[in-house]
């Protein structure tokens, strides 16, 4: 766990976001789970068990994610929010991102342009904005492009109420992503 634990630290700095790769969320979890096992050694057998189906099931979702990305039109797809590096980076997508790894402040007149003559220029017609954003600027981007539209990707960081009521899983949400990205980047 040694390597898996220094590329953590190293990644963290420069972004957050390795939950949002699953073969990353599959490391975490065993390290969670080895340290419950540590903590409450009684029932570390309740603890593998439950690690090893969740591992089972992030090893699905990875497959399915690979499968539905692997016969796509496009590869670029543009986000508000810089989360979606480790994601990209795993399934050979290109994130562009109009904020930065954070959603705070202002954006400029200028990144918008940019990000308007991005989408042209690669025919992209999607822009992806996330849970509990206002979407008017996401809206005014994406009208200003043939065919544009606006779809949710979700860090993972804010969830509604209602999501949060309704015990919404990160597998869930993760698969809720992954059928906007087909949408986004046409795939088969």
């Amino acid at each position: 766990y040694k390597n898996i634990q220094t590329t953590f630290s190293k990644n963290l700095i420069a972004d957050p976001h390795i939950w949002l790769d699953p073969i990353l969320v599959k490391s975490q979890v065993v390290m969670i789970g080895k340290k419950l096992s540590e903590m409450d050694p009684k029932n570390k057998d309740y603890y593998f068990n439950n690690t090893s189906s969740y591992i089972n099931r992030i090893d699905a979702l990875d497959k399915e994610i690979k499968t539905s990305l692997s016969n796509c039109k496009y590869k670029d797809f543009i986000t508000f929010h810089n989360a979606f590096n480790y994601f990209a980076k795993r399934y050979g997508l290109i994130n562009h991102a109009v904020y930065g790894t954070s959603t705070e402040g202002d954006i400029l007149p200028k990144k918008l342009k940019e990000a308007i003559d991005l989408a042209k220029n690669l025919e992209i017609n999607t822009f992806y904005t996330e849970d509990l954003a206002d979407y008017r600027l996401a809206e005014t981007l994406s009208s200003e492009v043939s065919n544009g539209k606006v779809l949710t990707l979700s860090p993972l960081e804010r969830i509604s109420e209602n999501d949060l009521n309704s015990n919404v899983s990160y597998i869930l949400k993760m698969e809720q992503n992954l059928e906007n990205l087909k949408v986004g980047l046409m795939c088969n």
